[in-house]
């Protein structure tokens, strides 16, 4: 809630002067927050699978998103250079917005995921 709430207060100040504005922190809640928003809050009622999600499922779900938060947040506060493009560019990123796609049977693949993150994130 916190990193949507901020998220609502930086988006005023996208709009006024754009995303590059923002401070490597800042831009990096804009982007989990908006995997927030719409990888875990949006929710599909014709999907059998999303209409009817679990809390285990629901947890993994947003567990790996933040993930991408908890790890990339150490590394932009001890780098003032660091590249935020690279992190936004990699292919994990994307990976995150099909986690939603994740059925209950086939909870392994988030942990596979998780590691994924770790360790792209870790290699910029």
């Amino acid at each position: 809630m916190e990193l949507l709430s901020e998220e609502a207060k930086l988006e005023e100040i996208v709009r006024l002067v754009g995303l590059d504005a923002l401070s490597n922190r800042e831009k990096l809640v804009m982007l989990v927050a908006k995997s927030i928003r719409e990888d875990f809050l949006f929710q599909n009622a014709f999907d059998p699978e999303d209409a009817y999600t679990t809390q285990i499922r629901s947890y993994n779900i947003l567990k790996t998103i933040l993930t991408v938060y908890f790890e990339a947040l150490p590394l932009i506060e001890k780098d003032e250079e660091f590249d935020f493009k690279k992190l936004s560019e990699l292919s994990v990123i994307e990976e995150l917005a099909e986690a939603k796609n994740i059925k209950m049977d086939e909870l392994d693949k988030f942990d596979v995921l998780l590691e994924k993150i770790r360790k792209d994130i870790n290699s910029i």
